[in-house]
């Protein structure tokens, strides 16, 4: 397990020497001022990660392919607030374990593709303050439907029949667009009591349950669908 979260470190991301800790589980990065760059491709490695968060990190370019093809045990990736752009991958569906896939505020375009019907396991889907259109109703047809929370843009851009859909409202002050569906405290994927309690207690850095921000407030599509 290796948490940097929150360290104001301001140099390159360090892919490469991440990269050689092959034991990884757990990796996050999250809300630290890195020089713009890329996800690092020498994370490629890094096959035995079952969560990685590198939201606010500054990250630019499109969602790697490696991610969907080669870190296959992920169960949460967090690569909320950046500047990443494209299109979602076609492989998807290879993310068998994911539960929990936060997007939200970047600049990704297009659909949400087909094989998104693969992730069976899907809890948390959040894409509010990004470019993605079109429907998500074929997220329906995974078995079982374990979505819990499925976050679009005001007004709602995305139709999914068997979601809970929320929207995220923006709104400006001058050039900076700001979202109205949390509020200031960040949604960080690692703000999880449970597992602060097994590091405590030296229980192999197993994680009960993952817990985000009671802070996060949601504001309904439309009336909520189960």
């Amino acid at each position: 397990h290796l948490d940097l979260s929150a360290n104001s470190i301001e140099e390159e991301m360090p892919g490469a020497e991440l990269a050689k800790l092959l034991n990884l589980n757990y990796l996050f990065l999250s809300n630290n001022p890195f020089l713009k760059g890329t996800i690092p491709s020498e994370f490629v490695k890094l096959t035995l990660l079952e969560e990685l968060s590198l939201q606010h990190t500054h990250r630019t370019g499109a969602f790697p392919e490696f991610i969907p093809l080669n870190l296959t045990n992920l169960e949460l990736l967090d690569l909320g607030k950046n500047d990443l752009e494209g299109t979602l991958p076609n492989h998807m569906n290879n993310l068998k374990y994911l539960e929990f896939l936060l997007l939200n505020q970047n600049q990704f375009t297009g659909t949400i593709k087909k094989k998104f019907n693969g992730l069976e396991r899907l809890q948390m889907l959040l894409l509010d303050q990004n470019d993605i259109t079109g429907g998500a109703n074929h997220i329906c047809e995974s078995e079982p439907d374990n979505l819990k929370v499925f976050s679009t843009d005001c007004p709602a851009e995305i139709e999914c029949k068997c979601c809970k859909t929320y929207c995220c409202g923006d709104s400006y002050t001058g050039d900076k667009r700001e979202s109205t569906c949390y509020d200031n405290t960040e949604l960080v994927a690692n703000f999880d009591l449970d597992w602060v309690m097994s590091f405590s207690n030296d229980a192999g850095y197993e994680r009960d349950d993952f817990v985000f921000s009671e802070n996060l407030i949601f504001r309904p599509a439309s009336s909520d669908k189960d």
